[in-house]
């Protein structure tokens, strides 16, 4: 994961162009199509999946985490 990382801080640090080409969800996770161009001639296209819970998925997580931590409460 840190190795990815670096390599898109070197991407973006070079100046590249990034389109996102699509986006795509599939449960908790994005599937994000992308196209960096240095050049008009130099181009190349990536797809990338991150973990990205919708706002309803975190809430999920959240009011469960709460409920658990107040029955041990009592």
């Amino acid at each position: 994961m840190e190795k990815l990382q670096a390599t898109w801080q070197i991407i973006e640090s070079s100046k590249a162009i990034v389109t996102i080409l699509s986006k795509d969800r599939e449960g908790e996770y994005l599937r994000l199509k992308k196209r960096i161009c240095w050049s008009e001639f130099f181009c190349r296209d990536f797809e990338e999946v991150v973990y990205a819970p919708t706002f309803f998925q975190r809430l999920k997580v959240t009011l469960s985490t709460i409920l658990i931590s107040v029955c041990i409460g009592f």
